[in-house]
């Protein structure tokens, strides 16, 4: 019957020569069948160069990307993408960032050897020959097959039930280790684009040192020609323009190697980076709520959601070392072939509890579910202190910021009144360049306080582990 519904490809065609018995040829066919069937997995070797390949594909014109895009609920109406911000940035990371594949891949491991809630079944097959035949038979061999260890009863359900959702629990915290994982390549790319933009904003000021420079020495070089003013006065004039210049040049390169950093943390090349239109805008910043942000820190951090996870699988091996403290009946049915007669049983296996009533494993059990529980209420204190802490350097931060936001409005209305008096020959060229030069000053100060604020903000989120522009979304 098997040869009809299971040709093997390599099973030679059954011979019947005379005295042979069928039962011997069945039963050769049989293992030959078997033999033939044994699984063969095809050796795959990395191959570097199409991995290589196959990474440089996903460019940011890709149809995949902005399909990714799409689902995360950004505007790619418009492909590819004019301008990049940080949530397409963010995007584009997940997608090319090799560290995030690698995690998902280990993941993916851990989620195939997590064990289910019925058994592996086992098939048991027994050859013996015996030295006499019986007298009715014709053949010296016996062949049985049993199937092993089908639990019955209560007690081996609920082990095997437990034992299942603690694979599972253990399968969940991986998967917040992964989301961990991802919110790592957000935190670095986040913290690249906040650099670049404020090297982006300090080159620009650099620019305007450099023209005011070369305009002061201008003036100077023309008083001097008309022998208003002395040389070293010219001299140092000269001197802080060539300074000018070379911090200028200091400016444009570490925009170069700040820009270079974002394209590393999104995943990018260098040539790759260099299509790119990058969109300097800061993310917009949301208003925030106490109570919000006290309730994302004790109940979304991602860190938190894992120990949960942890405490799950650890309460779930205690109800199963608690469920081996009865016995346990196993069903192994069988079918045996014995000389020309046919056998069937039905086996039953009692597997009796541990001899000291299995309370060593049982109290382990017990105590790591409650070093479980003491580390989630350990992650929640310390979120509550540096909630604390991030939002009290946030409100320092945002005073510093109003502060220098002041600052700079004054110094732009001196500037304005200084213009006005010259252009009614009250003021001279130097005092408005004196007065280019405070506003320059109050501008630099202003977005230093800027860049102290995003990093207020970003603490905030790492504290949150969560974008804080989604906090309405996940809170009630």
């Amino acid at each position: 019957m098997f040869p009809k519904v299971f040709p093997p490809p390599c099973a030679p065609e059954p011979l019947r020569p005379a005295g042979r018995s069928p039962r011997r040829l069945i039963l050769a066919a049989l293992l030959g069948l078997v033999a033939c069937a044994a699984p063969h997995q095809a050796a795959e070797p990395l191959d570097l160069a199409a991995q290589q390949a196959q990474w440089q594909a996903l460019q940011p014109d890709s149809p995949a990307l902005r399909e990714s895009l799409r689902a995360r609920g950004l505007e790619t109406a418009v492909w590819p993408l004019p301008r990049w911000d940080l949530p397409a940035l963010s995007a584009l990371a997940l997608l090319r960032q090799p560290a995030l594949a690698e995690a998902r891949a280990r993941q993916a491991a851990l989620e195939a050897e997590s064990p289910g809630r019925l058994p592996r079944p086992e098939l048991a097959l027994g050859l013996e020959a015996h030295s006499e035949r019986g007298e009715a038979s014709r053949s010296p061999w016996s062949l049985a097959i049993a199937l092993e260890a089908l639990p019955l009863g209560r007690s081996g359900q609920a082990r095997r039930a437990a034992e299942a959702e603690a694979g599972q629990a253990r399968v969940e915290a991986a998967r917040f280790e992964l989301a961990h994982s991802v919110w790592s390549v957000h935190r670095a790319l986040r913290e690249r684009h906040a650099d670049w933009r404020a090297a982006r904003a300090a080159q620009a000021l650099q620019a305007e040192r450099q023209a005011l420079a070369e305009a002061r020495h201008a003036a100077l070089a023309k008083q001097l020609a008309q022998g208003a003013l002395d040389a070293p006065a010219v001299q140092a004039a000269e001197r802080a323009q060539a300074a000018a210049r070379a911090a200028t040049d200091q400016a444009r390169q570490a925009e170069a190697r700040a820009r270079l950093a974002l394209g590393a943390a999104a995943g990018l090349t260098p040539e790759a980076l260099a299509g790119l239109t990058l969109d300097e805008r800061p993310p917009a910043a949301p208003p925030l709520d106490p109570g919000r942000l006290q309730a994302a820190a004790l109940l979304h951090r991602l860190d938190l959601r894992a120990a949960l996870a942890r405490h799950a699988a650890a309460e779930a091996r205690q109800r199963a070392e608690w469920a081996r403290r009865w016995p346990e009946i196993q069903f192994a049915p069988g079918l045996a072939w014995d000389q020309g007669d046919r056998l069937w049983t039905l086996g039953l296996r009692v597997i009796g509890p541990p001899a000291e009533g299995n309370a060593p494993a049982l109290a382990r059990a017990r105590a790591e579910r409650e070093a479980a529980a003491a580390a989630c209420l350990r992650v929640q204190a310390e979120a509550l202190v540096e909630l604390a802490r991030a939002r009290a350097d946030l409100a320092a931060a945002e005073s510093a910021r109003a502060a220098a936001g002041a600052a700079e409005a004054a110094a732009a209305a001196q500037r304005a009144r200084v213009e006005a008096g010259l252009a009614a020959g009250h003021q001279d060229r130097l005092a408005l360049l004196d007065a280019q030069a405070l506003d320059l000053d109050a501008r630099s100060r202003r977005l230093a306080a800027d860049h102290a604020l995003d990093q207020a903000r970003a603490a905030l989120e790492d504290v949150l582990q969560l974008p804080l522009d989604r906090l309405p979304a996940v809170l009630p």
